[in-house]
């Protein structure tokens, strides 16, 4: 079932079970409003008689008032002796004949009310009981309306609270339909335009348009523009991991292929000199150390992916930065390496593992790239709440046109050096994909024969 037909359905429960519990209060209510009327009445036929000068001409001008509504009007003195009846002298004795509660009722409270089945007149009729003073006397107007009639109001009025409901009913639920099919209709168009792909009719996720025009607050635009960024990102990654498929396999195709060619010269040539055996068995070190760095670095790139957070500990950069140093120059022994900063401590909440990965990343490429003997540059400062390290060289410098692409997996420059020196483009990646794991920025500045500047800003808290 729907959303819409919940909401509808749950409105139309609630609505019948609220005129449900409501229903009975109506009959009181109806009850009550009748009875307020008779009293009402019976107050209006007495201000219609009371101003008489004695007590016959009250008698008469309360025969004169036969155009009441009641069925029964008697008028009672005090000693409770009946001095008029509308019915004639034959039922002045009625009192006696049955007992009237609404009679003591008005001599304590002025007014009483009572429901009565009259055997004197076969039926059941309501009571008013009014008392009232003339010429220092006490009187008492007693009225009887017949109770079916009242029965006859209330069952109408019931029949019509139920019509008028019924009605109200229909009219709330036709207007809530419409309100929720306008106010669903982003809904379903953010559904059909999905739909396609989730049936796999088609292989990306279109782009969701909403026919309706709102504005930039509208809840369900800002939805559909969350729900394209979010289909543009995943497009993104899902061609990023097939290009990284291919990459990665051809990558690793390259090498095998290299071997399996030299091993069947090797097995074709049994006889082979031993200067073209070691040239060939070199090549085939070369190439399997290759796949063998490869294999580490997509390796590394998985692990970066799922880092706890626990490893995230203060570590002090510039101790880190002095360790890299003295990793690098063991392998470039020859090479200048100088570091420059502002403190002798710079403490950071990083990883140092993979932290001291990206820098040696950084100054391994900047000696392997520089004529010897590589000159790099360290530059350590104190930003506040970042550090920024900078690493510059003066080494072969990277064309304009590859900047933007650099940091791409298995992205090189140029390939055929990077072959030369066993790269597969994942350098670079690894570094970024380290920088962004403790939420800093790296940006790179080069000039081709002048050099390249690696800037990288760490927050000191994550």
């Amino acid at each position: 079932m729907s959303f819409r037909k919940k909401i509808i359905l749950s409105q139309l429960i609630l609505f019948i079970v609220f005129i449900a519990a409501l229903f009975p209060f109506i009959n009181r209510a109806v009850v009550r409003l009748v009875r307020e009327s008779l009293e009402e009445s019976t107050n209006d036929l007495i201000d219609l008689i009371d101003d008489a000068n004695s007590e016959n001409e009250l008698v008469e001008r309360l025969k004169n008032q036969e155009f009441f509504v009641f069925f029964h009007i008697t008028l009672i003195d005090e000693k409770k002796q009946i001095i008029y009846d509308s019915y004639g002298e034959r039922f002045l004795h009625f009192l006696e004949a049955e007992p009237h509660p609404e009679l003591e009722e008005a001599e304590k409270d002025e007014i009483g009310y009572a429901v009565i089945d009259s055997k004197v007149f076969s039926g059941r009729f309501a009571y008013i009981a009014q008392k009232f003073s003339f010429q220092g006397k006490t009187y008492y107007l007693l009225t009887a309306f017949p109770f079916g009639q009242i029965q006859d109001i209330t069952k109408n009025f019931e029949i019509g609270f139920l019509i008028f409901s019924f009605v109200m009913l229909l009219f709330f639920t036709g207007l809530t339909w419409l309100i929720f099919n306008r106010l669903s209709q982003p809904i379903r168009e953010i559904i059909n335009t999905i739909k396609p792909y989730q049936m796999g009719k088609v292989e990306e996720i279109p782009k969701i348009v909403l026919k309706r025009k709102t504005s930039e607050e509208d809840e369900f635009k800002q939805l559909a523009s969350t729900l394209n960024s979010l289909s543009e990102k995943v497009q993104s990654q899902i061609r990023r991991e097939k290009d990284f498929v291919a990459n990665a396999s051809h990558e690793l195709r390259t090498p095998i292929t290299v071997i399996r060619g030299f091993v069947e010269t090797l097995s074709d040539l049994p006889k082979i000199s031993k200067e073209t055996l070691a040239e060939v068995t070199e090549k085939i070190l070369r190439n399997c150390e290759r796949m063998e760095n490869l294999v580490k670095s997509l390796l590394t790139l998985a692990d970066l992916e799922n880092i706890p957070e626990s490893r995230f500990t203060a570590c002090d950069l510039v101790v880190l930065v002095e360790n890299c140093k003295h990793i690098l120059l063991s392998v470039y022994s020859n090479a200048s390496i100088k570091i420059q900063k502002d403190q002798d401590q710079m403490i950071i909440s990083a990883d140092a593992d993979i932290l001291e990965l990206a820098i040696l990343n950084l100054l391994d490429n900047a000696a392997k790239y520089s004529k010897p003997p590589a000159k790099i540059i360290i530059k350590l400062e104190d930003m506040g709440e970042s550090v920024k390290l900078m690493i510059s060289d003066q080494g072969i410098g990277i064309p304009l046109e590859d900047l933007d692409r650099i940091f791409e997996r298995f992205y090189t420059v140029d390939k055929a050096r990077s072959r030369k020196f066993g790269g597969a483009g994942l350098g670079l990646s690894i570094v970024k994909t380290i920088i962004d794991k403790h939420r800093g920025k790296i940006q790179v500045a080069s000039k081709v024969g002048e050099g390249t500047i690696f800037t990288i800003l760490l927050p000191k808290h994550r």
